[in-house]
């Protein structure tokens, strides 16, 4: 309950890998797979108090405005109050329409009161962790799990309405035969064969020993091997419901040199960085050639780091405590390979793993059935004293390179931290109830622009306007704001009026009033103005003089003109201020401008 953490992360303005809030419920994890390295380094497990969480939520949530939160841990389902913690959170942001997420979750802690509860607000995805497809590989890497689990846990996930269940597997474990393979094989079938119109992700990846483990001294399958599984199990399991993803096998063979590594491989890392290896996570970066030759360059076998390690031999970790001690692990090794289970400890019986003994700690679990803290509930009422109110803002700066979907995420962040009572939609994937009127091309500034939210009682206009001017992204910025006292109705736009000036850095010369003047000339004494361009893969060709209503110059580095709202075949902005301009569209700088409501008439006789 003491150990810092972060109560106010960074919140990034964009769509990342797990973007939402989350929040550590335990440490440490006594389960003992024997190819997991945070199972053994993190001994022994530590739970936060339900109480300590109930804080740690309410801070993470008000501080990034995220709309769903995920309690992490190693065996997030072993957590001793999981299922009063969950309720809990339901319970307190109902309203709020928070969602919460598990992570991979053991398949005999998923019970049917979890699942129940966490789609009350909104069905987030299930992962199960099944590892390997036979018993017998399941009982080697000590995953204490069978076949009825892992088909009662898909069983209960979907008729509870979930469409999508998520499989984790690995390849390549120590004994590991073709019957584990092609029970990988029939484990899958069985359950799309059993739910039928249901969607199953399998996800391979490839097992890779790791340090202060049991498996530490394993070796490594050639990748040629893992090729040859990842073909059989892609081509077994084409399926129309099921998706087999699998983990690039040269990266899971720098994977394992590098986990049992020495401190040759410095030199290694240092000759690839300067042959330009970097972001070797992302596939279109990768480059294993390049590794190759960093490695010969070195004079390094690389090949020999997957070999088979003596027990009785020092290893480059070996001057490396973390608690666990040697003989331990040997003995673990032993008994996977007798298909021996060791029992997890929280459940009474010590195995002498030497932690508690070596580090002088003990277990903690939380208390559970806490009712104290579930009777701590927000007051719901069914009385709708809803109202609509409209924002007038600008997406200016950096802050013009937000997609549509991005500045809508974005907003409706801000409003949550500000506290604003969002009113949201019905069904199984409630979203906020916020209605941005145009999709302010990428790059394109903006001043003026609409934007309509709900909220389920009323609040002052200018408190909505304080509340937001301090959690907005820089560049965002509130104008306006008003409530809606009439039946909401969408601003009236017949054009899209836009100004362009020289961009921030480039040379405003070429663009001074004599060329601006001349470039309005050019255009209105041509008859015609056809231009051609793509969008989606198709060429089109269109007539600027059909689609610019009106080009003026304004000042002597500024042009402004209306484009007619015609269409998806409409050329792009950019496109259109370019050829205007005879300039490429880095140079220029793009802002939308609104249209004031005393030229709509005359834009609407023009179109």
């Amino acid at each position: 309950n003491t150990a810092p953490c972060g109560d106010a992360p960074l919140v990034p303005y964009v769509q990342t890998v797990h973007d939402r809030a989350q929040i550590e419920m335990a440490r440490g994890c006594t389960r003992g797979c024997r190819f997991c390295m945070a199972g053994m380094i993190y001994r022994p497990v530590r739970e936060k108090s339900i109480s300590c969480l109930q804080s740690l939520a309410g801070k993470v949530l008000a501080a990034t405005g995220y709309e769903e939160l995920s309690p992490v841990s190693l065996s997030a389902g072993d957590y001793a109050g999981i299922n009063d913690f969950i309720r809990l959170l339901i319970t307190r942001y109902r309203d709020d329409r928070v969602a919460i997420s598990l992570p991979s979750v053991r398949v005999a802690t998923l019970t049917q009161d979890m699942i129940q509860e966490i789609k009350r607000v909104r069905k987030t995805g299930f992962t199960i962790a099944p590892e390997a497809g036979s018993p017998r590989l399941r009982r080697v890497i000590n995953k204490g799990i069978d076949e009825q689990e892992i088909l009662e846990t898909a069983a209960r996930v979907f008729d509870a309405g979930w469409k999508l269940l998520k499989l984790y597997f690995m390849i390549g474990l120590p004994t590991e035969t073709s019957h584990d393979i092609h029970a990988i094989i029939d484990l899958c079938r069985t359950i799309a064969d059993r739910h039928r119109g249901k969607q199953l992700n399998v996800s391979i990846s490839t097992f890779v020993p790791k340090p202060h483990t049991p498996f530490q001294w394993e070796a490594q399958e050639h990748p040629d091997t893992i090729h040859e599984k990842q073909r059989l199990l892609k081509r077994r399991l084409h399926h129309g419901m099921v998706q087999v993803k699998y983990h690039d096998r040269f990266v899971s063979l720098l994977e394992g040199v590098f986990s049992r590594g020495d401190r040759r491989l410095g030199s290694v890392l240092q000759e690839a960085h300067r042959r330009g290896a970097g972001f070797e996570a992302w596939s279109e970066y990768f480059n294993y050639s390049l590794w190759c030759d960093a490695f010969a360059a070195c004079g390094i076998d690389f090949m020999s780091y997957l070999r088979e390690r003596d027990p009785d031999k020092l290893l480059p970790w070996s001057h490396i405590r973390c608690g666990v001690t040697l003989d331990f692990l040997k003995c673990e090794r032993e008994k996977a390979l007798r298909e021996e289970p060791t029992p997890d400890c929280r459940q009474g019986v010590c195995n002498e793993c030497g932690v508690c003994t070596q580090l002088g700690l003990t277990p903690e679990i939380a208390a559970t059935h806490q009712q104290p803290y579930l009777v701590q509930q927000v007051h719901h009422t069914s009385e709708n004293h809803s109202v609509w109110i409209r924002l007038h803002y600008s997406k200016t700066g950096t802050a013009r390179f937000l997609s549509h979907l991005e500045l809508s995420r974005a907003l409706a962040r801000a409003m949550r931290r500000a506290g604003l009572p969002l009113q949201y939609s019905q069904g199984f994937h409630p979203l906020p109830r916020i209605v941005l009127y145009n999709a302010v091309p990428v790059g394109i500034e903006c001043l003026g622009e609409v934007c309509d939210v709900e909220l389920r009682q009323p609040v002052a206009p200018h408190a909505v306007s304080a509340a937001l001017h301090a959690q907005l992204p820089p560049g965002i910025a509130i104008e306006a704001v008003s409530e809606l006292t009439k039946e909401r109705q969408p601003p009236p736009e017949n054009a899209h009026r836009y100004r362009i000036c020289p961009a921030p850095g480039c040379e405003p010369s070429w663009m001074d009033r004599t060329t601006l003047e001349q470039r309005v000339a050019d255009f209105y004494r041509m008859p015609t103005f056809p231009i051609t361009f793509v969008r989606n893969g198709i060429t089109y060709t269109a007539d600027l003089k059909k689609i610019v209503l009106h080009l003026t110059c304004r000042d002597p580095y500024t042009l402004e003109f209306d484009i007619a709202c015609t269409g998806s075949k409409t050329p792009k902005v950019a496109v259109i201020a370019s050829r205007i301009m005879k300039r490429d569209e880095h140079e220029l700088r793009i802002v939308k401008l609104p249209v004031p409501p005393s030229d709509t008439s005359s834009l609407r006789s023009t179109a």
